[in-house]
């Protein structure tokens, strides 16, 4: 019996696809540690079904999180977060549909919901070496959202400088790289207001640096991007340095190509603002 192989915990439970019958989540903490991982938070997930709890799916592996989103009384999504490396977790999505779960999406490190509403973030991770001793690792956000049946990305729009500059702080964070010896690459807008505005920099040496910079337009002005929607360059996080390296890693494309999606769950805007 499943029992006997360690300690089992529902970590969520209902009728989670409105089809009358009651579904769980539940992880099983093994007796024997040593045969999965020496740490003991780490666990296996299954997804049980019914009165009976008979197995559907199980993922053989280590899981160090676990979040249930309630989108509606009949929308859940459930995220099941795996640490590898550093700065290289990976993340899974599933929904439910007739009392199994449905995988929708691999992600990065994270996947997280903004504001109680249908968006999420996820975060893309790239680690590299460089001239500094300990090299380091860059942080790009991508947003999605849930339009009742599954993930969409929100794709980026390119849009020109003129285009960014017809709004007073766009000038502003436009100058302001500039004056900094910076140069303006590409400009991405996406359909829930996400400004991307990448930008790099050629050092003394003739190393280039790439960062990026994330605004918002939102009630017809263009603002700095909230904390909990995502970070910006290492301007923003110096201590921690996000978005900041070579080869091209800390760029923003039009879409974030690393999640399992196809580019038909992929939405672009018809036009900037």
């Amino acid at each position: 019996a499943l029992s006997e192989r360690g300690s089992l915990y529902i970590l969520a439970e209902g009728d989670f696809d409105g089809d009358g019958h009651r579904e769980a989540f539940v992880s099983l903490h093994p007796n024997d540690m040593i045969a999965y991982n020496a740490n003991e938070d780490y666990c296996i997930y299954l997804f049980l079904y019914g009165g009976g709890y008979t197995i559907l799916n199980k993922a053989e592996v280590s899981i160090d999180y676990f979040e249930h989103y309630v989108l509606d009384s009949y929308a859940h999504l459930f995220s099941l977060k795996e640490y590898l490396l550093a700065h290289n977790e990976s993340t899974d999505v599933y929904t439910v549909v007739d009392s199994r779960a449905v995988k929708l999406a691999s992600t990065g490190p994270s996947f997280s919901r903004i504001d109680n509403s249908n968006q999420f973030y996820i975060s893309t991770g790239f680690i590299y070496s460089d001239y500094r001793p300990m090299g380091g690792a860059t942080h790009k956000r991508y947003w999605l959202f849930w339009d009742g049946g599954l993930l969409r990305e929100y794709g980026g729009l390119r849009v020109s400088e003129d285009q960014l500059r017809r709004f007073a702080y766009g000038r502003t964070v436009l100058d302001a790289l500039k004056d900094e010896g910076h140069i303006i690459n590409e400009i991405y807008y996406r359909g829930n207001g996400v400004i991307n505005v990448n930008y790099s920099r050629i050092e003394n040496d003739g190393t280039v640096l790439w960062e990026h910079k994330n605004l918002l337009y939102r009630n017809g002005e263009v603002t700095d991007i909230p904390v909990d929607w995502g970070y910006n360059s290492n301007f923003d996080n110096s201590e921690e340095k996000y978005g900041y390296g070579h080869y091209n890693a800390s760029y923003h494309s039009a879409t974030s190509s690393h999640w399992g999606q196809s580019a038909m769950d992929v939405v672009y805007p018809s036009a900037f603002p």
